[in-house]
């Protein structure tokens, strides 16, 4: 592999020195400089000695285009995405503040400069950067995410929590920093808070240690420093005083002190053998790795946790503790029989219930025994809205989505302006293909939060499945309003205008994509699509090429004929692999065997091609061409 890297090295300087020299064609130094965005930021001294060439050609073009038009801001967008690769973060900085002098109202570019200046230590710089794109953007989620961790790092926890608040209002892809939000909650002495934001990381995301880390919270009788001296004073005068040891170990481990935190449980244990909260504190202490001071000690916690059982075979706590270590660690079938063991101490406990379902929704899914345990859990709390709609979802997953969107009903009766309930229920009437029922119900999503991109996506897929693409066309570029740079929303825009035959539109929207990501190698494979079916076979063969660079697919040649070949032959062994037929019909179109295409496509699992935009779209656009 190193020989193949190594020819394919020596082959491209040979022609680039031959171009230069020559100065027959300046495309080869184009080329480079788009080979050069491709390739990989360099960690160590070597690698960025062995890459360099590439950049020394890519920026002698990108200065010959800046020569000819000083004015070009994706010239000096990409010269910046090359010396960030290179390192040379402070000329990343100088050329991302050049495309901001042109295009002042470019929220991505300021976010990558706030990157740029974060690496050099400059976080006010960064989170000022980062404030640009916010004014820009008010509900740009990852921008206020990003500013919240620089805020952390330079000790503004109010500002990092108002930021993370923001920004989990606007998104639901960042449930994980909740646990986040909840440290600095906890080093403003917001123990209430974090104590929600504990339980917010563990419901939204699953996180088991943020559980832990609530409940060793909510132990806690006043902050973690003030309880720490107090701590010391009483232990100064009664060193085997085994509640302030807890109390203390629980403070230094909040303050991720686990060493310490260990101790101080270890001697309360020392002095007090019998006491089942003593084990259980240290159970929690260790089963954490901070990555700071000790590693998680998974089999340790157990056996503190299992030896509290001993001594309080009724600890309901004990054992829930023991089902949340358990979980933590992927043993599902031991935390199921601890949350059976906490239902048969205190039967239809809901919070339990909800628990024990969860676990069973992990791989391979028993969706009988979860259904049944959000049947008992809305037995006893038929109105709350949260367990309908977790019980819709799971019975969607089952393959019951007429009982999901029963189960929503209510729950929408019960809270009509609930977007997480019209988002679920929409979905729900896509998969039935109630494609009317789910536009209507993302239209009212829509009249309650005018702003949410999700729902946007979510109307155009039900468009697309109906054949609107007019309408298609008109959420797309609705979601970019709200989302803008956002790379996923040019790629399916682009898709629908092919599919409207609009192949220079579509063109553009790749252009603009690729702009921004120029190494998404699936844009390059979208823009040669249309091109090809633009009859520009030139354009399309140079981003088949750019594709096999990205991808490292040979010499950075990719032949359709080979292509076809190669994938036919994978088929035989993975006949039902939709990645791979998917490519297949990628390669049929490119060769025009547009029949053939539609085949491979509509062969595509049912659930692969009734959810998935993008082979929606291809459909289309193959239907289109056979009719021509």
């Amino acid at each position: 592999m190193k020989k193949k890297s190594l020819i394919l090295s020596i082959l491209i300087l040979l022609l680039a020195n031959s171009a230069l020299a020559t100065e027959q064609d300046d495309k080869a130094l184009s080329k480079f400089s788009e080979f050069a965005t491709y390739l990989p930021r360099p960690t160590c001294g070597n690698g960025l000695m062995r890459l360099r060439p590439y950049f020394v050609l890519a920026l002698e073009d990108y200065k010959r285009r800046l020569k000819a038009n000083p004015k070009d801001a994706q010239a000096y967008s990409q010269r910046a995405n090359a010396y960030m690769r290179m390192n040379e973060f402070q000329n990343a900085i100088e050329d991302y503040g050049q495309v901001l002098t042109i295009n002042p109202r470019d929220s991505d570019i300021y976010k990558r400069r706030a990157f740029a200046r974060s690496l050099l230590g400059d976080y006010k710089s960064a989170i000022a950067d980062y404030a640009e794109a916010i004014k820009i953007n008010a509900k740009d989620a990852e921008a206020l995410i990003r500013r919240a961790h620089l805020r952390t790092v330079i000790g503004d926890d109010r500002g990092a929590i108002e930021d993370y608040s923001s920004a989990f209002r606007s998104s639901t892809d960042y449930d994980g920093e909740h646990k986040h939000c909840a440290e600095a909650r906890l080093r403003m002495h917001d123990y209430r808070g974090a104590i929600v934001d504990y339980k917010d990381a563990r419901r939204q995301a699953y996180d088991e240690e943020a559980y832990i880390l609530g409940q060793l919270t909510s132990c806690l009788k006043s902050d973690c420093q003030n309880t720490i001296e107090n701590c010391n004073q009483i232990l100064k005068q009664n060193v085997q005083n085994a509640t302030a040891l807890k109390q203390r170990a629980i403070a230094r481990k909040l303050l991720k002190d686990s060493v310490g935190a260990y101790s101080d449980s270890s001697a309360a244990i020392a002095i007090s053998p019998n006491d089942a909260e003593s084990y259980k504190l240290r159970a929690l202490i260790i089963s954490i790795n901070d990555n700071r001071s000790i590693q998680g000690d998974y089999a340790g916690a157990i056996d503190d946790l299992n030896h509290a059982i001993r001594i309080n075979p009724n600890d309901i706590q004990a054992y829930l503790w023991l089902a949340h270590v358990q979980a933590s660690h992927g043993k599902v079938k031991e935390a199921i029989a601890n949350y059976t063991q906490v239902l048969n101490i205190k039967p239809n406990d809901v919070e339990t219930l909800k628990s024990q379902a969860e676990q069973y929704l992990f791989s391979p899914a028993d969706y009988t025994n979860a259904i049944k345990d959000y049947s008992t859990a809305l037995s006893v709390q038929p109105n709350n809205v949260s367990l309908l709609l977790d019980m819709a979802k799971v019975q969607s997953n089952a393959g019951n989505d007429n009982a999901a969107i029963q189960y929503c009903a209510k729950a929408l009766h019960l809270d009509p302006n609930n977007t997480n309930i019209l988002y679920a229920i929409a979905d729900f009437c896509t998969k039935i293909h109630d494609y009317t029922g789910a536009i209507d119900y993302y239209n009212k999503a829509l009249s309650v939060a005018p702003h949410n991109e999700a729902a946007y996506v979510g109307r155009a897929l039900a468009h697309t499945l109906t054949g609107n693409y007019k309408s298609v066309l008109d959420d797309f570029s609705q979601a970019m309003c709200v989302a803008t740079n956002d790379v996923p929303f040019y790629r399916l825009r682009a898709l629908t205008y092919a599919a409207l035959g609009n192949y220079t539109n579509a063109i553009d929207d790749f252009d603009k994509a690729i702009a921004i990501e120029s190494d998404n190698a699936k844009l390059y494979e979208g823009r040669a699509l249309v091109r090809s079916f633009a009859k520009d076979y030139k354009g399309a063969l140079e981003d088949n090429n750019m594709v096999a660079v990205l991808v490292n697919d040979g010499y950075g040649i990719l032949w359709h004929g080979s292509s076809l070949y190669r994938n036919e032959h994978r088929m035989n062994y993975f006949i039902n692999c939709d990645d791979i037929r998917e490519q297949r019909a990628n390669a049929r179109l490119m060769m025009g065997d547009y029949q053939a295409a539609l085949e491979d496509i509509r062969e595509l699992s049912p659930f692969g091609l009734d959810h998935n935009e993008e082979l929606r779209l291809k459909e289309a656009i193959i239907l289109r061409l056979l009719a021509i």
